[in-house]
């Protein structure tokens, strides 16, 4: 074989090892040409690798070159042991809470098998900030002790990343650890896919904790509070008021209580004696 269109050095060697690979000796110049259907490239010494599944492997640093005003500075990547990615953005309390929902195509490629790391920081004043809820599609953020502000407040989230990442236009496939849809419903927009609907095209539908059991309403949805003694399931748990201490027959009006037989009511006056029972409901 040759090699041809290629400006040579004047060292240039072109030689086959017993392996039939090819040996060249020199620098080359492909002229502005691509190298193709290549396996993988390599440096001499091991210190770097771009390996056949496009990972670079590199024991020296990962640096970006920007230029500003002052001349070309230097950015270095971050590195972690893990697979992950960083989010970052700002929001507002509404009433003192806040729902940050991740775009649609990044909730792809975050994993549900590891919980995110969310650090919220206000940018004015209220009484504190806590995460009261995370997961894959979003957080939401509560202020402390009750407050209803409508204060500002910066975000970052480190995610860990799925193995397999759907092409566009297509769902996610049964090996991926990933079951939320690219094509989910969200009618109430909380962050939440409306439960019932197979999405993926292997017949499985959405998991059942990440889906949203009232779609018409915004304010329910998974891993919520629990509102006490509206007879709802506020969080699509499939129970109602559960570890709330409610009456059973109306959460407003107490239960009159009437004298076990043989007894009479003891009263003062003449209105009669009436009580709330507290009733655990589980």
């Amino acid at each position: 074989g040759f090699i041809s269109n290629l400006k040579q050095s004047n060292n240039l060697q072109v030689t086959s090892d017993n392996s039939g690979k090819l040996v060249i000796s020199g620098d080359l110049d492909l002229l502005g040409y691509n190298i193709l259907n290549v396996k993988s490239i390599g440096s001499i010494d091991g210190s770097w690798q771009i390996t056949e599944k496009g990972d670079l492997l590199t024991k020296g640093k990962i640096i970006s070159k920007s230029q500003t005003s002052k001349g070309e500075r230097d950015l270095y990547a971050l590195i972690s042991p893990n697979w992950e990615m960083v989010l970052s953005g700002t929001g507002t309390l509404a009433s003192g809470e806040a729902r940050i929902v991740f775009e649609e195509d990044l909730q792809e490629i975050i994993s549900t098998n590891e919980s995110l790391k969310v650090s919220v920081t206000l940018t004015s004043e209220a009484n504190g900030l806590f995460v009261s809820e995370k997961s894959m599609n979003g957080f939401r953020v509560k202020e402390l002790a009750g407050g209803q502000s409508s204060a500002s407040f910066d975000w970052m989230v480190i995610a860990r990343r799925v193995e397999a990442v759907p092409s566009a236009g297509d769902t996610l496939s049964s090996s991926s650890e990933n079951t939320t849809p690219t094509n989910a419903v969200d009618l109430d927009n909380d962050g939440y896919p409306v439960c019932g609907v197979n999405w993926r095209s292997d017949g499985v539908g959405v998991a059942s904790t990440q889906c949203d059991c009232s779609d018409d309403d915004a304010s329910v949805y998974p891993g919520r509070d629990e509102i006490c003694g509206n007879l709802a399931d506020d969080n699509c748990d499939g129970q109602v008021d559960e570890g709330c201490v409610v009456n059973p027959i109306s959460p407003i009006s107490p239960i009159e209580q009437s004298p076990a037989e043989g007894e009479t009511a003891s009263t003062d006056s003449d209105e009669t004696v009436t009580s709330t029972p507290e009733v655990s409901v589980e």
